[in-house]
């Protein structure tokens, strides 16, 4: 479902009602992708994910990454993604936080992810949990990070697939 814009709640609800509804959006969106990120990190099987593309692969339609970007995530049992635009050349790239059922050995050259995604490079950085206020900072700083003004898209798995938490 699209979100409407400000100016768009404020045609449609006046000034007050307008801004109050787009705040209330706004709060709802931060808090649903902070639960999502917080019962993905809560598994053992965590990990933060960047998708890049490199430049012999720019050009095609940004649906078409992000439908390959999907396929390459089902292999997860949950995830959280989103399409992003670099701080200093703006490079379109996506990040996701993803949950596997098992430890998932990204560091074979040819893991599953890699054979759906054949854009540009994958960086997997495994999250660890042992410490929460570490744990804290990195879903405030991971939910910043998606609701940024630059970012665009954000998407998640619809299905919840393997165990629901770390064993």
């Amino acid at each position: 479902m699209k979100r409407k814009a400000l100016d768009e709640r404020i045609d449609q609800y006046g000034l007050t009602n307008g801004i109050d509804k787009h705040l209330r959006s706004r709060y709802e969106q931060i808090r649903t992708i902070r639960n999502r990120i917080d019962e993905i990190i809560s598994n053992d099987h965590a990990y933060f994910i960047t998708f890049t593309i490199a430049p012999e692969h720019y050009g095609k339609p940004r649906e078409h990454y992000q439908r390959k970007i999907k396929e390459a995530m089902a292999f997860a049992s949950r995830w959280i993604a989103n399409e992003d635009w670099g701080d200093q050349h703006g490079r379109y790239h996506f990040h996701a936080v993803a949950c596997f059922g098992d430890k998932y050995d990204y560091t074979m050259q040819n893991h599953a992810l890699k054979s759906v995604w054949t854009y540009g490079n994958i960086v997997f950085s495994p999250i660890y949990s042992q410490n929460s206020e570490a744990i804290a900072n990195y879903i405030a700083k991971l939910s910043n990070h998606c609701i940024k003004e630059k970012t665009g898209l954000i998407f998640y798995s619809r299905k919840k697939r393997g165990p629901a938490h770390a064993s």
